[in-house]
Formats: structure tokens, sequence, C-alpha cells
């Protein structure tokens, strides 16, 4: 019986991913992704760009680089659904730039360098840590930026709709926000500049 456990636990942990693919794809320093699925980027590794999930979930996400962007998207539009277990992990140098339509949940590990921008449209989640230089964030809709982990010099963010933002500056922030959405900044920046549009918000979180 035992035996049989043990090898019924086997068949499971093998078939959490069903399907894994590594896409060999030219370098890119930014990425843009246009759907709703799970996505994790390292950085400061070697290049590489795995799907995993189903047969179905692996065989239609797009992956193809234009100029030095890779752009990730999915063939069936409005037919997938967000999944721990169907993902996209992308590991690279350095990224300058990243840029999210739709939902899902995505996370950046490690950013670094002089400058990054993000650039979010969509109703899922974003999570960022590392430490740059400085840091541009554009945010609209209803989703969830949470980069109080990336530790900038400078930050310039703009925030329409109704979503939730936070950043972390140590030495300036230029900060507006546009409808009802708010801003949490840490920190503790020598220099704020913050202008609010509506119901919306903008403080310090520490």
């Amino acid at each position: 019986m035992r035996h049989i456990l043990l090898i019924a636990a086997l068949l499971l942990s093998s078939t959490a991913f069903a399907d894994e693919q590594t896409r060999n794809l030219p370098t890119f320093k930014s990425i843009k992704t246009r759907s709703a699925f799970s996505l994790v980027v390292e950085v400061g590794k070697s290049q590489s760009v795995q799907v995993k999930g189903n047969e179905r979930f692996v065989n239609n996400v797009i992956t193809e680089v234009i100029g030095d962007e890779l752009v990730i998207s999915y063939k069936e539009k409005n037919s997938i659904k967000v999944s721990d277990n169907s993902q996209v992990i992308i590991s690279i140098p350095e990224l300058s730039r990243f840029k999210m339509e739709g939902a899902g949940k995505t996370v950046l590990n490690n950013l670094s360098g002089p400058h990054f921008a993000l650039h979010y449209e969509g109703a899922g989640m974003l999570v960022a840590n590392g430490k740059v230089k400085s840091f541009i964030l554009r945010a609209e809709g209803v989703g969830l930026v949470e980069t109080k982990d990336l530790i900038a010099e400078q930050v310039d963010a703009h925030i329409e709709g109704i979503g939730s933002v936070s950043v972390n500056a140590r030495d300036s922030l230029n900060a507006s926000v546009q409808g009802i959405g708010s801003l949490i900044y840490y920190g503790r920046p020598r220099n704020v500049s913050k202008s609010v549009e509506g119901i919306g918000s903008v403080r310090a979180g520490d």
C-alpha cells in the first residue's frame, strides 16, 4: 500500500506541470505582456524563457522579440484562466523596461541598474524588488502594484484609475494621482512633489 502511495505521489509531482517548454529567443532587455497569466522574471541571470502548464496553455503562449523587447501574448483571447500551474518564467541579465497589459500575477525579482521604467495597465497584481537609481512608473486600471521593495533614489509615479500602488524613494518623489487610486510611498524621501485630481491619495507609509 505504501508503495502504491509513493508511486501516486511521484505521478502527481511529475504532472504538476503537464508540459514545459524552453524558448530559444534573441537577446532582449525589455518585456511586454498582453494577457492574463502568472509571470516570474529573475534579473541578473543568463537569459532563458520557460513556459509551464498544460499542453493547451504552452501551445498558445506566443513569445517574440521585436527590437530589444520580448512580447508575450496568448493566441486564444479571453479563454485563459490565471493559475499558479500555468506560468511563464524568465531569466535575464538586465531589465530596463516592463509593460503589462491585462491581468494575472507578475513578480519581478532583483531589479538593478541605473534606470527602470514600468507601465502597468490592467486588473492584476505586480510585485517588484531590487535597487535602481531612477524608477519611472505609470499605472492605469484597478490593479495592485507593490514596489515598496524596489529601492530607488528618484521615483516618478503617475497613477490613473482606482488601483493601489506603493513605491520606495530615498532622495526624491514626484507623484500624481488621477481618480480614486492611492499611492503609498516609503523611504522617507527628502524631496516630495505630489498632486491629486479626484478623491485619490498620496501618503507616506513610514
